[in-house]
């Protein structure tokens, strides 16, 4: 039998997708990893779970009041999410096209507006690897409040969706935030989870930001 600790590592290890074909040789029989699986499948299919089991709750307060404080703020966590889920799902059978937000040439192609709104908050657009069918995607930001804030919005989402994401600084300075694994729930958006208010606020753009939330960020680490 288990202990919890070793099933929390074992699954951790299934999301990053490091199992061979042959699971008992990781420790972890067919039945466990069924099971893993149902329970993965429970919480990807209902966004409020993905929000709760995900992502810390300290974290996930400061993006629900970013959110709720400035629609610039939902614009920012919308285009983010559209580019790890572009570039981060699992293959299917019909990626025969290429959709929003997959790399091409080693960068993202991102609609009109996400593309917009991710040239307003980072230093360049992000930068998407392969190996095989793993991808890594890469953002880099201002060293700033602003930079901060908007890792921190990466961040919540990146944990919203199963995503494991490193942040480092560059010699220029710049903070880069690395994003790997397999994106879950991509059918989801995090927005529609935070159990924001109806009414939308008309007229807030990056200057709106609640500063309180800003001043917050340092509150949360993002590793």
């Amino acid at each position: 039998m288990h202990d919890p600790e070793h099933i929390s590592r074992v699954q951790k290890r299934f999301l990053r997708g490091d199992f061979g074909r042959d699971p008992t040789r990781n420790g972890v029989t067919e039945g466990a990893l069924r099971r893993m699986r149902e329970r993965e499948d429970d919480v990807y299919g209902d966004g409020y779970r993905m929000v709760e089991v995900n992502v810390p709750e300290r974290l996930s307060s400061v993006v629900r009041r970013a959110c709720r404080s400035s629609v610039f703020s939902r614009r920012v966590l919308v285009a983010f999410e559209r580019e790890l889920v572009g570039c981060l799902s699992p293959p299917s059978d019909d990626d025969d096209d290429v959709d929003d937000g997959v790399d091409v040439g080693g960068s993202s192609l991102a609609p009109d507006g996400n593309e917009a709104v991710l040239k307003e908050v980072l230093v360049q657009m992000p930068l998407v690897t392969r190996k095989g069918n793993r991808a890594t995607i890469r953002f880099l930001f201002e060293n700033g409040n602003h930079g901060a804030f908007n890792r921190i919005l990466l961040h919540g989402v990146g944990r919203f969706h199963g995503l494991n994401t490193v942040s480092t600084t560059t010699e220029r300075g710049f903070r880069l935030l690395t994003v790997t694994g397999v994106c879950r729930g991509g059918g989801l958006r995090m927005v529609d989870f935070l159990g924001l208010e109806e009414e939308e606020e008309e007229g807030l753009g990056a200057t709106g930001l609640d500063m309180v939330v800003v001043n917050s960020v340092s509150s949360v680490k993002v590793s």
